[in-house]
């Protein structure tokens, strides 16, 4: 981020402001203001209370919870080791917050230190103190010169050269010297529960995005030493005011996806192997904004067009609107638009599209219709029979049309330069979701089975009719999109006890959970609940053997085995991977003649809200693109 050398006093000023007394059992510290309803401080001051007194503005707020405080010291060593922080949540209307700085200091950096002592026995007032940074010491920052104050512990550490609050006050190296101290860096915040963090985090930098904060207007304001006209020259580091909108735009984001394995695909090769936990978005962007590439696209710029192509159409509009006018202040539009158009970057999946939809008038007949959709995401209607049949007469139908219909995918003008497997896609009613779709054997070679040849998924009939609501579904499926298919899978064995209201319990307690797989058919056994409220809940991916449950409990039971091979194989398979990888498991199987196999029997239900056919009307088969 660029700055100036000094930070106009107004942001010390500003500081001051946010700076707050907190008054423990045992204990007199002090604190900052960080997010709204939100105050940082140093553990040991809180202690083990479990509520203290937050002070500001000659108002005192009792009974200040605190939310987290990291582990004390044991008896034997009584030093408070890293991070000692803690967050106090406080009811203090309208309060201003602190702009936090999560990067480590240069060396020799100026720093600004605040907090309340009671210095001269005048009684607790503010005091400061100026050091300056000097290396680590066990996570924690040393630093040289400057006397902190009893009392100072908690205060704000404000880093000169960038503005923002990089660390509190910990400790003096010596008492009533002027030798300097230890100070703890807020990225320990990291060690806090993940949820809690976003809150907080996500809070300060929504309050900051505002540009007509005093705060954010001071910052937005500092360049660097160098001559005029530099912010219109190439350049690879983001501005305060590009950083803070981004990161304010991050913000109103789902949070889910693995952010590690973001940080190591748009980051340097080989990738830095110390950064520190990455919960958020915004600790993707803290990591790689001071990374200068070698060649091309600023690391920064990369992950943000990696998180627009993952995001669910109309959720990243805001990220999009970003990247392109920041892209063109840093004089890089031609790299992001090779890095858009970067035959590198995947495809999308060819599929044919195939609805099998109940007649109104009798629920035992089908109407047929089948679309292809292309990699471009051209979505083409190419048969239509309305005249509902009874399903073996359905399926004699598709066994006709299926194959020409993959050969007109393959052969289309401009068709994908991918060389995966043209998807199958059923849309199905419930009760059809056990048929043996990919054993079937459309092509005269009886061996040749759909299942094997091409990956063969099943879909949920009633989503994209709108009979359930979709705000769930397209929630937890980015939480899949880029991450690995082990962090959001739960499994349900044959031998579960669970009910409706149980399985409810259980998906509304993992918000993001994208994937349940079960050891049985739910439609031949026990696990029919998780079937049912999955769907309903909106669970994107659901998975499971077609078998029985064959009674057999503990660890001789095929659902055991079948769920055990199945997790160990899809651990760190991305989400975007899972259909190609079902297909392989299924080809395993055969390959092994190996009917304990987990790809053997295996149904794979794969609702992807961005691949949905068009709304109902006539249209002309040759037609290009519908809105869907």
């Amino acid at each position: 981020m660029s700055a100036a050398t000094t930070v106009p006093h107004h942001v010390l000023g500003l500081l001051t402001e946010c700076v707050v007394q907190v008054v423990g059992t045992t204990d007199t510290g002090s604190g900052v203001l960080i997010a709204p309803g939100f105050v940082l401080t140093c553990a040991h001051v809180v202690r083990s209370d479990p509520a203290v007194t937050v002070k500001w503005h000659g108002n005192s707020y009792a009974g200040s919870k605190v939310v987290f405080a990291s582990q004390a010291p044991s008896r034997r060593t009584k030093v408070w080791g890293y991070p000692d922080l803690a967050i106090v949540a406080v009811d203090i209307p309208n309060h201003p917050c602190a702009k936090l700085d999560f990067r480590t200091p240069r060396l020799d950096d100026p720093l600004h230190a605040q907090g309340f002592a009671d210095k001269y026995d005048q009684g607790w007032a503010i005091d400061s103190a100026t050091p300056r940074y000097d290396g680590t010491s066990g996570g924690f920052w040393q630093v040289a010169v400057g006397e902190f104050a009893r009392g100072m512990s908690g205060g704000p550490v404000l880093n000169v050269r960038t503005g923002g609050v990089c660390a509190l006050v910990k400790t003096s190296r010596q008492p009533g010297a002027a030798q300097g101290g230890l100070l703890a860096p807020i990225h320990g915040l990291r060690q806090a529960d993940r949820d809690l963090y976003q809150a907080v985090v996500r809070g300060h930098d929504r309050y900051h995005a505002d540009g007509s904060r005093p705060w954010s207007r001071h910052l937005d304001a500092l360049i660097d030493d160098e001559p005029t006209g530099r912010h219109h020259r190439k350049r690879w580091e983001l501005t305060p005011a590009e950083e803070r909108i981004l990161r304010g735009v991050l913000a109103g984001m789902p949070a889910a996806g693995d952010h590690a394995a973001r940080f190591e695909s748009a980051g340097p090769s080989p990738a830095p192997q110390d950064h520190r936990p990455l919960l958020d978005h915004g600790d993707v962007v803290t990591e790689l904004a001071e990374l200068m590439p070698g060649d091309g696209l600023p690391y920064v710029l990369r992950f943000a067009a990696a998180l627009v192509a993952a995001s669910a159409p109309g959720t990243a509009d805001d990220l999009y609107r970003w990247l392109l006018l920041s892209a063109g202040a840093m004089q890089r539009s031609e790299e992001m638009l090779s890095f858009l158009q970067s035959p590198e970057r995947p495809p999308d999946v060819e599929s044919v599209m195939i609805r099998l939809r109940p007649s109104g008038h009798d629920c035992t007949k089908y109407d047929l219709t089948v679309w292809n959709r292309h990699a471009s995401g051209t979505v083409v209607a190419r048969i239509t029979d309305p005249q509902a049949k009874p399903f073996e007469e359905v399926k004699q139908r598709i066994f006709e049309i299926l194959p020409e219909q993959i050969d007109a995918l393959a052969h289309a003008p401009g068709g994908s330069p991918s060389d995966l497997p043209v998807m199958i896609e059923f849309f199905l009613p419930v009760e059809l979701m056990d048929e043996t779709f990919e054993a079937w054997t459309p092509w005269p070679e009886q061996w040749s089975r759909l299942g094997r040849r091409h990956p063969t998924v099943v879909r949920d009939l009633r989503r994209t009719t709108g009979a359930l609501r979709v705000g769930d579904w397209e929630r937890r499926f980015r939480s899949l999109q880029g991450d690995r298919v082990g962090s959001v899978l739960e499994v349900v064995g044959c031998d579960d006890e669970i009910d409706h209201e149980s399985m409810e319990g259980r998906l509304q307690l993992r918000g993001n959970l994208a994937v349940l797989a079960l050891g049985s058919s739910p439609l031949r056994s026990g696990t029919g609940p998780a079937l049912d409220v999955g769907l309903y809940s909106g669970v994107p991916v659901l998975i499971w053997r077609r078998a029985s449950c064959t009674g057999t409990d503990g660890p001789e039971c095929p659902g055991r085995h079948f769920l055990d091979d199945l997790r160990r194989e899809l651990a760190d398979v991305h989400g975007s991977d899972l259909p190609r990888r079902v297909w392989a498991l299924r080809n395993e199987a055969a390959g092994r003649r190996d009917d304990t196999h987990c790809g053997a029997q295996l149904v794979l239900l794969w609702d992807d809200p961005n691949r949905r056919p068009p709304h109902d009307r006539m249209i002309d088969p040759e037609e290009t693109r519908l809105d869907v």
